[in-house]
């Protein structure tokens, strides 16, 4: 008699198929994940890139249209990447915008690094209130009394307005480490300084050289402020100890100045992946070797 083994090779196919199943599981609970992890990396990567092209073009926005890209803010965007560029505010530095390292509204001013805002027209120069500090490296740390600290010009086209001796900015027209700009520090009025001279050694004034040089196109002139004498401290232990930098605002009311350094964010998108950037622009500048001309 012939034995029936259909039904035995129907369990073992069976069991093949279970086993082989089991196992494809097994595997898959590997590879998707994995699967997902690599298209995340992918889609980060394209976030990543996306802000980069948003750079490139916010840079070639600049260089088109030049100067006059600091009339405005200007903001550009896909559904998947922007740029937004910063340029101009009614205070220098602006607000959360610093390079000091103390105090987030107030930026650095060295012998090394001066600064220099190039100048729109229409302004008030009787509201142009101009704000110097000594960082906080101990409390009530004070500048050494001390003539002719920050020189300042106003630099036009054809001629260069000029500080006199004694009418630059002082320690008189410095605040202590702790005092605030806002509430307690002193400011100074530029138009206040009194005596100017031009690059003919005749004198002349701040209202008379602005609307003469700087008033009939934006940003024909530039205002220019430089340390000239070495920063010493004045209190306590750290008096004759020397200070790297001092710390200044300058608040123009309520007309925009372009912003010495022009700020970029972009940011690309890719599928819930976000790439953010903050982009700093320095603008093109005077060589401070011009100011050894200038004292000679």
């Amino acid at each position: 008699m012939k034995k029936n083994t259909r039904g035995f090779s129907i369990i073992i196919a069976l069991w093949i198929v279970l086993i082989i199943t089991l196992i494809a599981f097994y595997i898959l609970e590997y590879i998707i994940p994995f699967s997902r992890n690599v298209k995340g990396i992918e889609n980060a990567t394209k976030s990543y890139y996306l802000a980069l092209s948003w750079q490139e073009n916010a840079l070639f926005f600049i260089r088109e249209n030049g100067i006059w890209v600091w009339d405005t803010k200007v903001f550009s965007w896909t559904s998947s990447s922007a740029y937004n560029i910063i340029s101009t505010g009614t205070t220098l530095p602006l607000e959360w915008f610093w390079t000091s390292d103390f105090d987030k509204d107030w930026s650095k001013i060295s012998p090394s690094q001066s600064v220099q805002v190039f100048l729109p027209t229409g302004i008030n120069w009787a509201n142009v209130n101009i704000y110097f500090r000594v960082p906080y490296f101990s409390d009530n740390l004070e500048m050494s009394s001390t003539w002719d600290i920050v020189n300042w010009q106003i630099l036009g086209k054809t001629d260069v307005l000029n500080a006199d001796d004694g009418q630059r900015f002082s320690s008189w027209d410095i605040c202590n480490s702790s005092l605030t700009w806002a509430w307690i520090c002193p400011w100074t009025v530029l138009n206040s300084l009194k005596t100017w001279f031009l690059l003919d050694n005749t004198s002349s004034d701040i209202p008379n050289f602005y609307n003469n040089n700087c008033n009939s196109n934006n940003y024909d002139c530039i205002l220019k402020l430089s340390i000239i004498s070495d920063l010493i401290a004045e209190r306590w232990i750290e008096e004759g100890k020397k200070i790297p930098y001092l710390e200044y605002r300058i608040d123009f009311d309520d007309q925009a100045i372009p912003t010495n350094i022009i700020q970029i964010e972009i940011w690309g998108l890719s599928y819930g992946f976000r790439k953010d950037f903050t982009l700093y622009y320095p603008l093109d500048s005077l060589i401070d070797a011009y100011d050894f001309t200038v004292f000679q």
